[in-house]
């Protein structure tokens, strides 16, 4: 490379640090350039870095999550991929639809064997997903994300929470409201005024009572790092839904027993989409700056930008 290149190349990489955190108007405006110039400049270095960041991923990647975030309104999603072993982001694409999803798997065909590499692939209960998997990764087993499990159950308790708080006088129902927060924290979390206000809610409402249980022993099932254990908890748990007699709990272990082959998986491997969560976490905070990102494509570079080490 000559000289010339290697000035341009430190040029560019000066550029692209310059712009990780800051509007890419401002940092034209310092260096006396033009927005398209920095644009085109930065575009050039960060595609070229992140092509060799994701050659690097899979190359080793044995497990895949895929998880959807909002883009915007009017259900606009966009999909995370992601390597949960290793913590890396492998890619950001626009689509979530089954075709556009087989379509963009049935290019990785380096290594020869990725595909058949992949032993685990972690997703939602969302069955276009499902297909995915099944259709290109033959060796691997479909898991369950846990944190979505936990957020079916939480959406069946506040929806009970909803139900009975419509049945109380105007003062009880500020009471269930303000405590709509408190009902879908994990149970070791509450201090005493939490326990205090959830005692007294319960009063006014056994039925809610009963689905706070049923929620805190779902969430405890999914800790027991015995598998045998585990499923032993989750027939127990059905007994007791069943026992219960709540309808919107009915449906959430109808829902558990439709997914159950894949939430087993999740016992066998721990697998969970917890980097995923935190990676989502920073795809808002990137969306709410703003930076110019209505486009996935802009949004992806600023996201690699913000966890690239440059």
């Amino acid at each position: 490379m000559s000289r010339y290149s290697r000035k341009t190349e430190r040029f560019k990489m000066h550029l692209l640090k310059q712009t990780d955190s800051r509007d890419y108007s401002r940092v034209a405006k310092e260096h006396g350039l033009s927005y398209t110039s920095i644009q085109n400049s930065v575009h050039s270095k960060l595609d070229t870095l992140i092509e060799e960041a994701q050659l690097a991923t899979l190359d080793e990647v044995e497990a895949i999550i895929i998880d959807e975030f909002a883009i915007k309104k009017k259900h606009k999603y966009a999909v995370a991929l992601t390597d949960p072993i290793n913590g890396k982001l492998i890619d950001i694409l626009s689509s979530r639809k089954k075709k556009d999803l087989i379509e963009y798997f049935n290019t990785w065909t380096w290594p020869e064997e990725l595909r058949e590499q992949i032993k685990y692939f972690s997703m939602d209960m969302w069955s276009p997903y499902k297909a995915v998997a099944e259709t290109v990764f033959p060796n691997a087993q479909i898991v369950v994300d846990k944190f979505h499990l936990v957020t079916a159950i939480n959406n069946a308790l506040d929806k009970l929470r909803i139900q009975e708080q419509d049945k109380q006088t105007a003062a009880n129902r500020k009471k269930f409201y303000k405590s709509r927060l408190t009902l879908l924290m994990a149970g070791e979390d509450l201090d005493d005024d939490s326990h205090q206000r959830l005692i007294e809610i319960f009063k006014l409402s056994p039925a809610l009572e009963k689905a706070w249980e049923l929620k805190e022993e779902f969430r405890d099932l999914l800790q027991i790092p015995d598998i045998k254990e585990s499923i032993e908890a989750l027939n127990h748990w059905y007994e007791k839904v069943s026992q219960a007699k709540l309808n919107l709990f009915y449906k959430a272990k109808r829902t558990v027993k439709n997914w159950e082959e894949n939430i087993i998986n999740y016992f066998r491997t721990r697998i969970t989409n917890g980097f995923a969560e935190g990676l989502n976490n920073k795809i808002k905070l990137i969306k709410r700056i703003g930076y110019g990102v209505p486009k996935v494509e802009n949004l992806k570079r600023r996201v690699f930008l913000s966890l690239l080490s440059i």
